[in-house]
């Protein structure tokens, strides 16, 4: 094989660590966000012919995926605070488009509206704004996700579901989106008081990073000593007499 091809097949495994290393960097900068689920990145071989030759193997990435799988439950005791036992997801408005988290860290604004930490309304399950009455002393949520005060009971927070072949994708702040709209759940789970950590185990994502960086860092040298053996035979021939 070629000097060449060698630089090409090094190349393309680089620029997939180089995707890999920023998928785990982001796991591990979300480490401490609430909801937070961890992206996993998956890679292919890819052989190359000429001729009906194989002339090299090459790192084809595969679609990003989300790992919907769940994080440990922290008790706060604060009553807007809410947790989701299984499946689904809250809704929130965020600049007029629908998008999706685990994060229940919610709090008032001025007015009562239900927000999220950025300040998006929290939706009920017909994607409506969520406002809790002034004056109200006692907010309880049930697990079926009914939001009540000491005067009765207002609204069904919103938690949906997404079907399987769902195209959902991260858009950062433990948020989520998809092109289809997400189903109401019917046997909803709402732990009140209660938040989601991240799905994201912190020292086994610290581990691969640092793998990763060092392997990216072979790779980088390898390519460096080919170019470098290259530019030598280069040299060497043009002395050479003719």
């Amino acid at each position: 094989m070629s000097s060449i091809k060698n630089v090409y097949i090094l190349a393309s495994k680089m620029m997939s660590q180089r995707k890999h290393l920023d998928v785990v960097g982001n796991n591990v900068a979300n480490v401490n966000t609430n909801g937070y689920k961890k992206m996993e990145m998956d890679f292919s071989s890819l052989v190359s012919k000429k001729n009906g030759t194989d002339v090299g193997v090459f790192v084809k990435q595969e679609p990003l995926r989300i790992d919907f799988s769940a994080g440990n439950l922290a008790q706060t005791q604060n009553p807007l605070d809410m947790a989701l036992h299984g499946e689904g997801m809250f809704a929130v408005n965020v600049n007029g488009a629908t998008e999706y988290t685990r994060n229940g860290h919610f709090l008032l604004d001025g007015e009562g509206n239900l927000i999220t930490e950025q300040g998006h309304p929290v939706l009920d399950g017909n994607f409506a704004a969520i406002n809790i009455p002034a004056g109200a002393k006692q907010v309880t949520v049930t697990k079926e996700g009914t939001i009540a005060t000491e005067n009765g009971p207002l609204v069904d927070i919103g938690v949906f579901n997404f079907t399987e072949d769902s195209d959902v994708i991260n858009v950062g702040q433990g948020r989520y989106r998809s092109s289809e709209t997400a189903i109401i759940s019917e046997t909803p789970h709402v732990l009140q008081g209660m938040l989601e950590d991240a799905n994201v185990q912190a020292v086994e994502e610290t581990v691969r990073l640092t793998e990763l960086m060092r392997s990216y860092q072979n790779a980088a040298q390898l390519i460096s000593r080919v170019e470098e053996v290259e530019s030598r035979a280069v040299r060497d021939l043009s002395r050479i007499p003719n």
